[in-house]
């Protein structure tokens, strides 16, 4: 027979272990490929994106598999709805051509999901006296920003610097064309 000690070590393992299938799991919908020159990282759900409204829709549903652990970790309803704002939000937005391709790369809705699961299981290991490595470090004063306004910057930039070669392309290489408003 299992004693209560067994159980609450039991119960530990099985959260560390989620987390870090978790966070893998982030890292390649997120942040499995870095992009060169600019040094952004991108994942598989920005690169499923691409592909108009179908990429969108595989990418919302590779990321219904941290709302899957969160509900089997016994997270709170609360967050729960939160997550699922957070991949509502992305597919909605990413459904738009460009911009939306744009959004997924900022948004990152993966990587929110994740930070506030990981903050929600930390919690639930310190009541079993286990000190997360990121709570430690957050208590040392030695937390690194996990994402710098640069990244916003570059791609509102390029984004901007799309629109205004869409437009001129538009008004200059095809004067033929008659805009109906």
């Amino acid at each position: 027979m299992e004693t209560r000690n067994d159980l609450n070590q039991n119960h530990i393992k099985n959260l560390t272990r989620r987390k870090n299938a978790m966070r893998r799991w982030t890292v390649l919908l997120d942040e499995a490929i870095r992009i060169p020159i600019v040094g952004i990282r991108v994942g598989l759900d920005a690169i499923f994106g691409v592909v108009p409204v179908l990429g969108d829709i595989v990418g919302g549903i590779l990321s219904t598999v941290l709302i899957w652990h969160a509900i089997r970790i016994g997270a709170p309803r609360s967050l729960v709805f939160k997550m699922m704002g957070n991949i509502v939000i992305e597919l909605l937005v990413g459904l738009i051509p460009v911009i939306g391709d744009f959004f997924d790369v900022i948004w990152r809705s993966n990587r929110k999901n994740f930070d506030m699961l990981e903050e929600y299981i930390d919690i639930r290991l310190m009541e079993y006296g286990v000190e997360s490595e990121r709570l430690v470090t957050a208590k040392e004063g030695v937390v690194s920003a996990q994402s710098s306004a640069l990244p916003v910057f570059v791609f509102s930039s390029l984004l901007l610097f799309a629109l205004c070669l869409g437009f001129y392309f538009v008004l200059t290489v095809m004067p033929g064309l008659e805009m109906a408003f």
